[in-house]
């Protein structure tokens, strides 16, 4: 898949955090994106195993017309001693895997998103 560039889509704080951190913006929104998309899946297997069906699905609901905030990533949900345990991290893949459901599921087959 080509690469496309992604720097007119992000905010100057962050385009600042990649100068300061990467050699170039471009080089680092690549790597953060890479790897994202490899510890995204990994830790919504662990999400999976923390919560239960029913509070999986709950959160979800919770979710449903919610709109996600990246500078709110993390930080949406703190309803219960168990998600409040949760790093920052995990808090923001559980957000964007509940919202993803309703994004791109068309509130279809709830059982099988929550395995």
């Amino acid at each position: 898949m080509p690469k496309q560039k992604i720097m007119s889509a992000i905010t100057l704080p962050a385009k600042y955090l990649l100068i300061q951190n990467f050699k170039t913006p471009g080089t680092g929104s690549s790597y953060l994106l890479e790897m994202f998309s490899t510890l995204y899946p990994q830790e919504v297997a662990i999400i999976k195993t923390i919560f239960s069906p029913e509070e999986l699905t709950e959160i979800i609901y919770s979710f449903k017309s919610r709109p996600l905030h990246p500078d709110m990533a993390g930080r949406i949900i703190h309803n219960t001693q168990k998600i409040s345990a949760c790093s920052v991290f995990t808090r923001a893949c559980l957000e964007i895997w509940a919202k993803a459901f309703w994004l791109n599921n068309n509130a279809e087959d709830l059982e099988n998103y929550i395995k």
